[in-house]
């Protein structure tokens, strides 16, 4: 099956099922992860100070992977960001070491930083967690470690990360193995304390209908004649998979590997305007850093509309399953 996507023809196995939003199987696999049945999962590289079409899929999810040993692409929101004041568009990013040298995201060292801006376009004095930042950056860190610790200390965000897992080394095959071996150390991620997590999983809430089959099912998976079989067939019925398009599988499907995946809840983000201070017209697409400043000393408060906001304005496109 050959699909149009953006003027590029995209070839796509012939078993291959779309779902639109207006058909009876996107609503019976959307009423099952509302009820429950299914465990929301997502993964992506960890970004410099995120955008918010980023953050919306970290927030709908019940577990988000770090996918901090993939590896590094130069250019990218893995190692800048932009943020804007009452003129012009301002760029923060880090530099790092060798960056030239093609490594994983968790071997690149960040040498140095630009975030002293800060506080000249946003007129605000050092905060204490802006000079922590600054103080872990200095120190000599790697640009995974940075991009996770201002998901935990800015945003409050728990994740698992793919470096703590064992994976099929074929990159088609990485993912697969990597959400698989997860779900397989589902009781140990509890010590994470994800709460949608202790409300869907079957040790948390004896209401779920289907709490007896869901214990039996895992109990099997984590036997150690379970198949590869089985443990994909249990990811299947268990497990939606969210990304914010399926064109980035590409190379699965190439090579079949995409099979194996749960089914995929592909989404877009519509920016609604914010107000941006002391500019007339909205500028989409910025880090999350720019939401923030707007009211830096009071973050609970932002970050909480900032939740908001992310969870409205996320859009559902299509389910894929194979």
């Amino acid at each position: 099956m050959i699909v149009l996507y953006k003027g590029s023809e995209f070839y796509l196995p012939d078993n291959m099922k779309f779902y639109t939003p207006d058909s009876k199987e996107f609503q019976k696999i959307m009423l099952e992860t509302l009820r429950w049945d299914r465990l929301i999962i997502s993964a992506h590289q960890p970004h410099f100070f995120p955008w918010a079409k980023y953050m919306a899929k970290i927030y709908i999810s019940d577990l988000f992977i770090s996918l901090d040993d993939y590896q590094f692409e130069r250019w990218t929101r893995v190692e800048k960001n932009k943020i804007r004041d009452k003129k012009n568009i301002i760029e923060i990013w880090l530099k790092l070491k060798n960056k030239d040298k093609i490594e994983p995201i968790n071997e690149k060292l960040v040498i140095w930083h630009n975030l002293d801006i800060l506080p000249r376009y946003y007129n605000i004095k050092y905060s204490v967690l802006l000079e922590k930042l600054i103080k872990f950056i200095d120190s000599w860190q790697y640009l995974s470690d940075v991009n996770e610790f201002i998901l935990r200390d800015w945003f409050y965000i728990e994740f698992v990360k793919s470096s703590d897992y064992e994976k099929e080394w074929k990159k088609t095959y990485k993912l697969v193995t990597l959400l698989i071996n997860i779900l397989k150390d589902m009781r140990n991620i509890t010590e994470y304390n994800f709460e949608n997590i202790f409300r869907k999983t079957y040790w948390m809430w004896v209401e779920n209908p289907n709490i007896v089959e869901i214990e039996n099912e895992v109990e099997l998976l984590n036997k150690k004649w379970a198949s590869f079989e089985e443990r994909v067939d249990f990811m299947k019925r268990r497990v939606v998979f969210v990304n914010s398009n399926f064109w980035t599988f590409e190379y699965m499907v190439k090579d079949d590997a995409v099979k194996y995946m749960p089914p995929i809840l592909v989404y877009d983000f519509e920016f609604l305007p914010y107000k941006q201070k002391e500019y007339k017209y909205f500028i989409p697409w910025l880090s999350s850093l720019d939401y923030i400043l707007q009211d830096f000393w009071n973050l609970y408060k932002v970050l909480e509309w900032f939740q908001l906001y992310c969870l409205s304005w996320i859009r559902f496109k299509w389910i894929i399953t194979i």
